[in-house]
């Protein structure tokens, strides 16, 4: 992904935002380009992403295309800055994991990030589709209160365990009135995270069912009530 986009330092200017002030003068040439409002961003692996505010605004200036780099950093595991004070852009890779197009948009929509390291392979947190939501809610699985979900799945290290994996907990979305009403009635879930619009109910299974005895079921385990205790990678916005 690193190799998807170059910019230059004049477009890293302009599409940053940033201000140069007296160094624009005498170093920024001022030059005629078009802007195209529709393009697309196709990551390796085959996903076609918008963005989630409002289309793609790409330059095209004598052949090459140049992308915002807010762009870049939205869609890819690269972040940029740029300083005024000695003109330097600088990339730097993300230690997090990055999540798709429609997992973004719900993540967006309630308010909340979900930073999880890369070195985190053996833990993988997926934001459940609208559909599957709806069908866990139809099956009596979940409140039917609940907006949306984050499953949290654990995958056994250990080559002998026929189990490949489980899922070690579930991170429930409510709106804050809504969770006000249902705490007291004994609701098995536990408060993780709020904002002002949303509360973030995080669920663990009482018990492993991997293998006692084994390493995974200890690291189950213990995953598991460190999940029950800590936001665990959830960051809250003040949406």
């Amino acid at each position: 992904m690193k190799k998807m986009v170059v910019i230059t330092g004049l477009s890293a200017v302009m599409l940053l935002g940033a201000s140069v002030g007296a160094y624009a003068a005498s170093n920024v040439q001022e030059i005629k380009a078009y802007l195209s409002r529709t393009t697309k961003v196709k990551l390796d692996n085959g996903d076609v992403r918008v963005s989630l505010s409002q289309p793609i605004q790409t330059i095209i200036y004598k052949g090459s295309l140049y992308i915002p780099l807010r762009t870049v950093e939205q869609y890819t595991d690269v972040s940029a800055t740029w300083s005024s004070k000695d003109q330097t852009l600088s990339f730097v890779s993300s230690p997090y994991r990055t999540f798709t197009a429609e997992e973004m948009l719900s993540i967006n929509t309630y308010g909340y990030s979900l930073k999880v390291p890369k070195s985190l392979d053996n833990i993988e947190y997926t934001v459940q589709s609208d559909d599957i939501v709806q069908s866990s809610i139809q099956k009596g699985i979940r409140d039917k209160r609940v907006k949306s979900v984050i499953n949290i799945r654990y995958y056994a290290q250990e080559e002998e365990i026929h189990v490949r994996h489980d899922d070690i907990a579930s991170i429930e979305i409510f709106k804050i009135n809504d969770w006000n009403d249902l705490q007291h009635t004994n609701y098995p879930g536990i408060l993780l995270a709020q904002n002002k619009n949303w509360a973030f109910i995080v669920k663990t299974p009482s018990e492993s069912v991997l293998p006692k005895g084994t390493l995974d079921h200890s690291d189950y385990t213990a995953s598991a009530q460190i999940i029950k205790n800590h936001s665990y990678y959830l960051y809250p916005s003040t949406k």
